[in-house]
């Protein structure tokens, strides 16, 4: 068997970006290995797999480090064991902060793009890679003041004083339902119905539903389990019974996909209580849900994520 040449684009395409690979006009990167990067970030190998579908984070099929993907968990875990990028100091801090990953072609330096036979002993000395490691050290360095600043918040383990009465406030995931309505569920679906277009997105539509409901949820003051500000990095949230401060963004994420769950099995209730099927764009709707479920936020493409980001955001910092 003949072993596959590099993409030549990646070589001969002006629209080359930073990790080496090659920017296609609609936004999507196909690396020289044959790997399909799509504009939202997902990574897709040459086989048509997607590594953040369900049957590769989902079902520990990929490998949270270099984030390759596997057609068994087994193979996966032992991986795992040898993987080069385990034991990295900047992909350690790329976990801690969020930062995402982006696989690049063999023997290709993921810092400066140049190609080496040994591209592990030419990062030893990486002059590129070590100004990165110092931009995601005072990034980390941010996060724990900010951090340090949400502490000194008044909230003692999962119990929040309100006015004058002791709250004891759920974990996320374990929200109390009782007070939503389910009239005004189908208000706010009706309303986003009425409000999109041929040019929304369904992902937008129904992210905006999920902020949409999770106001809903805050309105009882025991459900209110997510505290976060407009600037700061840190934000405080309650998963097993009491509050830990954690980065923004990964405590906006948990949070997101515990709503869309919510909102999903909501949507299940409406549809039995009707004894018929949704409608076609409302059925629609209620699939687009049951990805964000799984997928969460970081399965949208990066705009779409971005606007949806913004309202669910929006929607934690009321009632607080």
């Amino acid at each position: 068997m003949k072993r596959k040449k590099p993409c030549s684009f990646v070589e001969k395409c002006g629209n080359v970006t930073a990790n080496g690979n090659c920017m296609t006009a609609n936004g999507n990167c196909m690396t020289a290995n044959g790997n399909y990067m799509t504009a939202n970030g997902n990574y897709m190998t040459a086989n048509g797999n997607n590594s953040n579908d369900e049957d590769g984070t989902s079902n520990g099929k990929q490998c949270e480090y270099c984030m390759q993907v596997f057609s068994r968990v087994q193979n996966c875990v032992q991986h795992k064991k040898i993987c080069h990028e385990k034991e990295c100091e900047v992909r350690k801090l790329e976990m801690k902060t969020g930062t995402k990953y982006v696989p690049v072609p063999s023997k290709t330096c993921r810092f400066c793009d140049k190609k080496f036979s040994r591209t592990r002993k030419h990062q030893e000395k990486c002059k590129k890679k070590e100004i990165y490691k110092k931009k995601l050290q005072n990034l980390v360095t941010k996060m724990d003041v900010e951090i340090t600043k949400v502490k000194t918040t008044h909230v003692t383990n999962n119990t929040q004083n309100i006015g004058c009465t002791n709250v004891t406030i759920n974990a996320v995931g374990k929200e109390s339902l009782e007070h939503i309505q389910l009239g005004k569920v189908i208000d706010m679906i009706e309303y986003h119905n009425g409000k999109a277009d041929r040019a929304s997105k369904l992902c937008v539509i129904a992210g905006s539903m999920v902020a949409d409901f999770q106001k809903m949820i805050r309105e009882v003051s025991e459900n209110r389990n997510l505290k976060v500000s407009e600037r700061k990095q840190a934000a405080l949230i309650n998963r097993n019974g009491q509050f830990e401060a954690e980065e923004v963004n990964l405590a906006l994420d948990d949070t997101f996909k515990s709503t869309s769950s919510h909102f999903y099995n909501t949507m299940n209730k409406l549809e039995e209580n009707q004894k018929q099927q949704f409608k076609r764009h409302t059925r629609e709707i209620h699939n687009e849900v049951y990805q964000l479920k799984n997928d969460g936020l970081g399965g949208m493409r990066t705009r779409d994520e971005a606007v949806v980001r913004k309202r669910f955001k929006l929607a934690n910092m009321e009632f607080i």
